[in-house]
């Protein structure tokens, strides 16, 4: 169970420009103090190069250049399949191991 999960919500979905920098300037303004160095979206890459919004399972049509470098561990093998964002990216979206503790951002249909 994911932490939006138990409160009955799921991760968040950014499917336009218009979200995407609601988003930012709200991570910005009100969570730049915090001790995280990120914070978990909905996004993932678990079809093999294809991101995809966890709560619809659907395609991104929108993203932000330059967001993904796929890193592998090479000792593990796993891949940065979890979209975050990154606050020493200056809060832009960056792919991270999913294993990784990070606080999550949720919505909720109203």
């Amino acid at each position: 169970m994911t932490n939006c999960q138990r409160i009955n919500a799921s991760l968040v979905s950014i499917e336009t420009a218009k979200e995407n920098t609601f988003l930012t300037t709200f991570v910005r303004t009100y969570l730049a103090n915090s001790p995280t160095t990120g914070w978990f979206t909905g996004g993932n890459d678990l079809d093999n190069g294809v991101w995809k919004w966890v709560a619809t399972g659907k395609a991104f049509t929108f993203t932000v250049p330059g967001a993904f470098d796929n890193l592998k561990d090479s000792s593990t093998g796993k891949t940065q399949d979890c979209l975050q964002f990154y606050k020493r990216a200056g809060f832009r979206w960056d792919d991270e191991y999913c294993d990784i503790k990070l606080y999550s951002i949720c919505e909720t249909t109203m």
